[in-house]
């Protein structure tokens, strides 16, 4: 996982490919959507990202004859489907269309975009070019060129801007082209200042809050600091952890995968914690935050780059063997194996092993897609493996 900067946010905003600061439920992925106004919208989610769940999301899209409506944990169809298009979370967190009880669709092919409730009910008329899910009641939508925040009601909290993020612990990344800038904002709109540090070391914030904490970068070399080194600052502005990471990411659970090394053919990762001690000293060739009780990391072997399953020790829960993996969620992880594909649960067991075109997302309320066919339209599994919903 390479941490972007907010340069390239800028430049993706605006011509089209957007990447996200976190995705519905608090997720803190990289991710890129496609902004097409056609059919689904859809974004992608790192493995490196959290589960995306949450009672309100029990929900899961499926599409029928061209057109997409939502079923519920059982397979059972609760909104018919009736949409051209909507916009639906894909990734590590599952496949997910609402977001704090809300999902954007489009009635019409090219129309505009809206908001329906978990009733199918429309509380957003369509009126945008582009909409975003909802995250901390806000959601970021485009008229015409310029972006707004709205709120649950569908009024403008925040704009205009050239360019708009989700939030994600109460900041969201903006491009205002007017002032030359591209930055964090808070819920009041105001631009996130930079941070001085002992010494004249002025930081940047670089990333959302996680756990009260969000990753700072240097901006201005000083007293043997360079220009990007990162640490964190609370809430309040103030300096916790010394800028002395070449990566810091967020924090979940206590702890925080943090890089030292010039460039990524030496960068080790490690786990700090909150006054940015080592806790698990840098020897991965990656690292993700810590996801019930386990985090996926990455070394390199003589057979190339496996991945594993580390705990708060450092230890090996599930040693590394697998080509890909995500994070666990509701227990499980799904992995893939040389030609294999499963989940597995904490043991390292496959529980439930996967035969599909495409397989491959969390689970959300005992729920996962597992395929999405070569038309796009996705299908179910329960935690037997049973199919609940085929896709066409």
């Amino acid at each position: 996982m390479t941490l972007r900067s907010l340069g390239v946010l800028a430049a993706a905003l605006l011509f089209g490919c957007v990447f996200i600061a976190a995705g519905c439920g608090g997720a803190d992925p990289t991710m890129t959507t496609d902004l097409t106004d056609t059919g689904v919208t859809t974004t992608t989610e790192s493995p490196a990202g959290a589960a995306v769940a949450g009672e309100n999301l029990r929900l899961y899209p499926v599409r029928v004859d061209g057109r997409w409506g939502f079923i519920d944990g059982t397979g059972t169809v609760k909104i018919e489907p009736q949409y051209a298009g909507i916009r639906r979370l894909d990734g590590e967190g599952g496949l997910v269309g609402f977001c704090e009880g809300l999902c954007a669709v489009q009635t019409t092919e090219n129309g505009p975009w809206g908001y329906i409730d978990t009733s199918g009910r429309m509380v957003i008329e369509p009126q945008f070019d582009l909409a975003q899910w909802f995250s901390e009641g806000l959601a970021a939508v485009r008229s015409a060129r310029d972006w707004y925040f709205i709120d649950t009601a569908g009024a403008k909290a925040l704009g205009p801007f050239d360019g708009a993020l989700s939030f994600s612990g109460g900041t969201a990344v903006v491009v205002d082209d007017d002032q030359g800038r591209t930055g964090l904002i808070d819920r009041k709109g105001d631009w996130a200042p930079e941070v001085e540090g002992p010494g004249g070391i002025r930081l940047s914030i670089a990333r959302g809050f996680s756990e009260g904490l969000a990753p700072a970068s240097a901006t201005v070399e000083a007293q043997d600091v360079p220009v990007g080194r990162m640490g964190y600052v609370d809430a309040s502005g103030a300096l916790v952890i010394e800028p002395r990471f070449d990566i810091a990411l967020d924090f979940s659970e206590g702890l925080a995968p943090a890089g030292v090394g010039e460039n990524d053919d030496v960068m080790k990762y490690g786990y700090i914690d909150k006054t940015g001690a080592w806790v698990i000293q840098p020897q991965f060739w990656s690292a993700d935050p810590f996801s019930e009780g386990l985090a996926r990391v990455a070394v390199k072997t003589k057979g190339g780059v496996k991945i594993g399953f580390i705990e708060k020790t450092g230890a090996w829960a599930i040693p590394p063997q697998f080509e890909d993996a995500y994070s666990f969620s509701e227990g499980l992880a799904i992995v893939w194996r040389e030609h294999e594909c499963g989940y597995i649960d904490k043991t390292g067991t496959v529980v439930i092993p996967i035969d599909f075109q495409i397989a491959g997302f969390d689970f959300s309320g005992g729920v996962a897609c597992v395929d999405y066919g070569y038309d796009g339209a996705p299908s179910y599994i329960d935690r037997t493996g049973r199919v609940i919903w085929q896709g066409e």
